[in-house]
């Protein structure tokens, strides 16, 4: 049933059991949660201790976002609330620093998290206005790939696809980030959290550029960064183009591997090293 994985004292416990009554099913329960912890806040409840499993099940993505805005009100009414979750709805890049990842890789466990002050609070603000759901999909990712644009996320699953890996079914994440400025952004979150990435970005001209490049080579660290000449488009083959993300999808929704440009096969074969 879904009340097991909800631990809880006091009002919550009361209220979720309240709320659900003699629930016929999961889903009834599930929006028990939502109103429960809905009517805390309205009463100002404080001094609770809430726990969830996967607060996301049964709850359409809507309610998963309105949840998580609740939960966020309950907390810093003076609770404490604490769950685990697969689904990017439940974490804000903005409060990285909130993020606990637990892995697992080759046998061995490992607990990473992120310093508060990895970030200065502009770039957070830069984040809660840009780093939406489908992006923080990265944090639960094995592996990623950042990139710049919607272009590149569109081309590079055919891409992997031609070449006989599906980057969902490796659990790589191909990220684009809303601009090759938010690219550090990016790459510093995944660093401090210990998930491999590959970050990939234009060659553009001009000092700014190069002194942006510069940044980008920084955050990544010891991850490989990838400087496509002269840009993703030109070696796409669809620089030409106006509307290029149209025409990244004729040129690869049905590639076959001799169709691959060499550069990105190579962007694919080192996303899959970092993934093992």
């Amino acid at each position: 049933r879904f009340g097991s994985p909800v631990k809880a004292t006091g009002n919550v416990a009361r209220r979720v059991s309240e709320q659900a009554g003699h629930a016929t099913s999961d889903a009834v329960a599930a929006e028990a949660l939502v109103r429960a912890v809905e009517a805390c806040c309205e009463d100002c409840v404080s001094g609770e201790v809430l726990l969830i499993e996967e607060p996301e099940m049964l709850l359409a993505p809507q309610a998963q976002r309105y949840l998580n805005r609740l939960l966020r009100r309950f907390a810093e009414g003076g609770n404490q609330v604490l769950y685990s979750t697969r689904s990017p709805a439940f974490l804000d890049a903005a409060h990285h620093d909130e993020i606990v990842r637990l892995d697992l890789r080759h046998g061995q466990r490992s607990v990473r998290r992120t310093k508060p002050d990895v970030l200065t609070e502009a770039e957070r603000v830069r984040l809660a206005a840009e780093f939406d759901h489908e992006r923080s999909e990265m944090f639960f990712a094995q592996s990623v790939v950042l990139v710049e644009g919607q272009t590149e996320r569109l081309a590079l699953p055919f891409v992997f696809r031609a070449m006989g890996h599906d980057p969902d079914a490796g659990g790589i994440a191909i990220v684009e980030v809303g601009g090759k400025s938010n690219l550090p952004l990016a790459a510093r979150l995944l660093r401090e959290l210990a998930i491999p990435f590959v970050v990939v970005f234009d060659a553009d001209r001009g000092a700014a550029s190069l002194a942006l490049d510069t940044r980008i080579r920084l955050a990544a660290g010891s991850a490989p960064a990838i400087r496509i000449e002269p840009d993703f488009e030109g070696v796409a083959g669809i620089a030409s183009h106006k509307d290029k993300v149209l025409h990244a999808w004729r040129r690869f929704a049905s590639a076959r591997p001799a169709d691959v440009p060499p550069a990105l096969a190579a962007i694919v074969r080192t996303a899959l090293e970092r993934s093992t």
